[in-house]
């Protein structure tokens, strides 16, 4: 629905034009200069001025409007020069600033019809707003359910009217996408020829589509990670954590026999991590898996911590998801082995991103994928406790 002002290359490793035509910086590295692209408009036919990218840019990098504003921490202000010269002002040097420009949180908005959406605050308005889009891109959503990506159900997009940068896009007269939690029925829609495509299938069937003459599967490289977040506060439901213990947290990582879980559950597809980064990420380091699998050294650590019969738990999962349940699953028997008893809670996505945030979990099912090509992204999020809490553990 939306642009930015630099878009990331098709591989991902490069930028190329979006809303800005080029840019430069300057020699004391504080300083972004972009050219706006001439005639480029809103969905809704008014045109996209420098002010309107100096409004998205400041929003967009004030704390007060979600953690999402680390990503461009480094911004002080945005001044528009001209008609079609934006000049991004620093606090300091950022080596990730540019490729940051072609994330979400820096896409181009309408100040006025934003502005103009009922509400006191800015999350009122941008509820409000989100009912109504106004965007970049020639589809228009007809119906948009707060909270979409947490709850089942279809969504109609309609065409908007006009061309997109001379060109008349797009070449079809509607999508619906339809939110279908639940990996089976999704996959049985898609066999069926009830849907066009689907993402997110379970490792477990991808053999299976890319041998259905009916269906284009496709595997591709990605810096996708899958873990697990463990909530460190010291106390949890009132009482203490063991998991706010680090000999615990390393127990569990020595007893997690992750060659087995990529075997058992996305059959072959992966490695074990060699760095909190992906291996496919910029500047990653490290060769050896961080954790090899050594059960008497987890059963010796467990036993440093106070822990020699093991603890309950729990882990949240979402329902439906096989790739979730099944690691789940595993980790459940492999922890046994240490006394530690899981509890694996399978619930909605909405729900578990409720407690994750609230800090009320005790564990969740995780995965990352950078949007950069720069670790600077993950690093912020993950390691950097101002930003969510180090990924909403705790402090």
């Amino acid at each position: 629905m939306y642009d930015t002002l630099i878009l990331p290359t098709d591989d991902g490793k490069g930028l190329k034009p979006g809303l800005a035509t080029d840019w430069s910086v300057s020699k004391d590295g504080l300083t972004v200069t972009l050219h706006l692209r001439d005639g480029i408009k809103f969905s809704d036919g008014t045109p996209i001025t420098a002010e309107d990218v100096r409004w998205s840019l400041e929003r967009a990098s004030n704390p007060d409007n979600g953690i999402w504003n680390f990503m461009l921490g480094s911004v002080d202000t945005v001044e528009a020069k001209d008609a079609s010269t934006i000049l991004v002002h620093l606090k300091h040097t950022d080596p990730a600033i540019l490729p940051t420009l072609t994330v979400f949180n820096a896409a181009i908005m309408p100040e006025k019809q934003y502005l103009a959406s009922k509400g006191k605050s800015d999350i009122d308005k941008a509820k409000n707003f989100a009912q109504h889009p106004v965007g970049i891109r020639p589809l228009h959503p007809d119906v948009l359910r707060s909270r979409l990506f947490h709850e089942a159900g279809a969504r109609s997009v309609l065409l908007g009217q006009g061309r997109r940068r001379g060109k008349p896009l797009p070449y079809l007269d509607g999508i619906n996408f339809e939110i279908i939690p639940d990996d089976a029925t999704r996959i049985l829609k898609l066999q069926s020829g009830e849907i066009d495509g689907a993402a997110m299938i379970p490792y477990a069937r991808a053999k299976e589509l890319d041998q259905a003459s009916n269906i284009d599967m496709k595997l591709f490289p990605s810096t996708r990670v899958q873990y697990v977040t463990m909530n460190v506060r010291p106390e949890l439901d009132g009482e203490k954590n063991p998991l706010s213990n680090l000999r615990v947290r390393q127990a569990l990582n020595y007893a997690a026999n992750k060659q087995t879980i990529i075997q058992i559950v996305t059959h072959g597809v992966g490695k074990p991590m060699t760095s909190f980064l992906s291996s496919g990420t910029p500047m990653h380091t490290g060769t050896k898996p961080l954790y090899p699998y050594d059960l008497a050294k987890a059963k010796a650590f467990l036993k440093d911590a106070g822990y020699p019969n093991g603890f309950e738990t729990s882990i949240m999962v979402i329902a439906g998801n096989q790739d979730e349940i099944g690691i789940a699953t595993t980790l459940q028997q492999m922890w046994s082995q240490l006394g530690v008893k899981l509890k694996i809670q399978q619930i909605d996505d909405g729900s578990r991103d409720t407690a994750y945030r609230n800090g009320t979990f005790h564990m969740r099912m995780s995965v990352w994928t950078d949007d950069i090509a720069d670790p600077n992204e993950f690093a912020s999020y993950a390691l950097y406790p101002l930003t969510v809490g180090a990924l909403h553990t705790g402090p």
